[in-house]
């Protein structure tokens, strides 16, 4: 498998790049202009609650969504904007150069089709590989993501494989086609924690061995922190805010991410109830006005009801010159009248953030 290097040159077009981004149903918007860029070999963490829109925006981005969602601005895959292409030619990017990662193996494998023919199809149709070959590779890879008796259990149906061993082979799956962006939707809902650290930490090793980018989707803050080297946080189909692992964990700025961060279990509050966030996301076609947050917030002002606050500088970041269309390196931005008053954030490991939030 050929080893792409993580480190991209300056001046590098980025691998993907979503800018004003909407995804519109016929009862409201699910995605509501989203600015995002990803460089070539980055993990960054999209975390969110259930109906953010964290997978709508990936799905549409990659026109697995039906007809009755409008998708519009621009999704540019190494420059070429996906919106634009036609269903052969992004059909032969998902699978290829962009693969995903499904959080229910058991809904994504076909249940009657052995596992290893469907890593072996995945092959055969971006590679060009000979069934022989393509089963050789198979096997590889099967041992590549750790699935024991890798050449005994290429021959077993999904429902003969445990919930951990199905998620290795949708990575093996994933690998098939060599990508240079790996999705990966909640990958570990469904498993208990000890094979979730396996999951998470066998990502992060292919994605540094391979120099592939990793978007990991998720609503736990604790896991993209100790996976990702950024994070975006979404809620109401927006960023609400943005940047490295270090400010956004130690100096959370948007009450939002406030909130997601109280509510994680941590070794430090041992005992203790979590903090959940009240009230619920809004659906699409009941949006409020104002801040899609400000119903849920404790510190909600006049201006939040009426006016959507603008990704900005934190503290301390102002004088990077970044604008909400350059979350990309490193800016600490938010969405958020209060964020004008946070300090700036701490230079801190992540090592010790994942210690401290996980």
């Amino acid at each position: 498998m050929t080893t792409r290097s993580a480190s991209p040159a300056k001046g590098e077009t980025p691998l993907l790049q979503l800018e004003d981004f909407k995804v519109d149903f016929p009862r409201g918007a699910a995605v509501r202009g989203i600015d995002l860029t990803i460089r070539r070999g980055e993990a960054l963490g999209i975390v969110g609650e259930s109906g953010s829109g964290k997978s709508v925006t990936w799905l549409a981005a990659l026109g697995l969504l039906g007809e009755k969602a409008k998708v519009s601005g621009r999704a540019a895959f190494d420059g070429q904007d996906l919106l634009q292409m036609n269903q052969r030619a992004l059909a032969r990017l998902r699978g290829g150069r962009v693969a995903l990662i499904f959080q229910d193996p058991m809904s994504a494998l076909n249940p009657v089709k052995r596992v290893g023919q469907q890593v072996a199809e995945v092959l055969r149709v971006h590679r060009g590989f000979s069934k022989a070959d393509a089963r050789a590779e198979t096997i590889r890879l099967f041992d590549r993501v750790g699935i024991p008796n890798a050449q005994g259990r290429v021959d077993l149906f999904p429902h003969e494989l445990s919930g951990g061993q199905n998620q290795r082979v949708m990575i093996a799956m994933a690998l098939a086609g060599e990508p240079e962006l790996l999705i990966a939707d909640e990958p570990t809902t469904a498993l208990d924690v000890t094979i979730q650290a396996q999951i998470l930490d066998l990502l992060h090793t292919l994605r540094r061995d391979l120099g592939m980018a990793l978007v990991l989707i998720s609503h736990d803050l604790s896991v993209v922190g100790e996976t990702c080297e950024r994070i975006a946080v979404v809620y109401g189909g927006r960023i609400v805010e943005s940047g490295s692992v270090a400010s956004i964990l130690r100096e959370p700025a948007h009450p939002y991410t406030q909130g997601l961060i109280n509510a994680a279990p941590s070794l430090e509050r041992l005992g203790q109830r979590l903090k959940a966030i009240p009230g619920h996301v809004p659906e699409p076609w009941n949006m409020p006005a104002g801040c899609a947050f400000a119903p849920r917030c404790m510190f909600a002002m006049a201006e939040c009801q009426d006016t959507v606050p603008e990704l900005e500088a934190c503290p301390g970041q102002a004088e990077t010159g970044f604008s909400e269309k350059q979350t990309v390196n490193g800016a600490h931005l938010a969405a958020c009248p209060l964020a004008r008053e946070v300090k700036a954030p701490r230079h801190v490991v992540e090592r010790e953030i994942a210690d401290g939030v996980a």
